[in-house]
Order: C-alpha cells, then structure tokens, then sequence
C-alpha cells in the first residue's frame, strides 16, 4: 500500500520508513552484493552468485529484520507495522532487466493487498504468460 503510505505519511515519515528500508536492505544482503532502488515503491537486491534459494534466505532475513524493528507506520490515527511484499526470480541469459521487471511487478500485482508476499518468479516464454493469463 505505498500509494496510500505516500498519500497519508508526511515527508519526514515517508524519509524515515525509506532510511529504515534502505539500511535493512544492506544489512541483509553481502558485500560485494548490489540494491538499488527502482521507482518509489522498489527495490532490487542482486545477489551475485546465489541461486533463488539465496533470494529466499535474503528475503527471510530482511523480513526478520523488519520485524525486529517493529517498525510502525501512523495512518489516519491508526499505527500499522510496515510491510513489505517479495518477488525473487533467477534471470537466465537473454533475459532483460526490463522484461524481467515488468514480469515480476506483474506477478506481484495479482497479489492484490496481500501484505508482506513473497513470489517466486518462474520464467515462461511470452505465449506462455499469455496463454496463462488468458486461462485465468
């Protein structure tokens, strides 16, 4: 719910939760692996020389960590922990960054207002997306 989280939540509020997220991230990931952040509401852990079994533990810790914090989030009078949802996926050579985002963000999406999901991206040739979508 960033969108809302952004609407309700003042700037230093908005600075705060994304100062929290940012170091959560470091402290999860190795040293001579990359995060960056993509858009407002994304991050991207690259776990060099891991498999998706290395993205599930990164998400593990970084959910853990998150839950350490306790970190809370004050909308509308109500204090609400602050979530975070996952997509970890394995890119195969050939593949673009891209494609590979906006596969994920779609598989994500459909989610809808599940908190704190984590997905596993499973890579499928565009008709096979297609054909998926279109048998749902």
């Amino acid at each position: 719910d960033y969108e809302a989280l952004v609407a309700k939540a003042d700037k230093a509020q908005q600075r705060q939760i994304l100062g929290t997220v940012g170091r959560l991230i470091k402290k999860c990931i190795r040293s001579f692996d990359d995060a960056y952040r993509a858009g407002d509401s994304e991050f991207i852990m690259c776990l060099k020389h891991s498999q998706a079994i290395g993205g599930t533990a990164a998400v593990n810790r970084l959910r853990s960590f998150l839950a350490e914090e306790k970190v809370r989030v004050r909308i509308d009078k109500k204090e609400i922990p602050l979530t975070m949802s996952y997509c970890i996926a394995e890119p195969i050579p050939g593949d673009t960054l891209t494609e590979l985002l906006t596969n994920m963000r779609a598989d994500l999406s459909k989610w809808g207002q599940n908190p704190n999901a984590a997905v596993e991206y499973h890579e499928q040739s565009p008709l096979q997306r297609y054909i998926g979508e279109d048998s749902k």
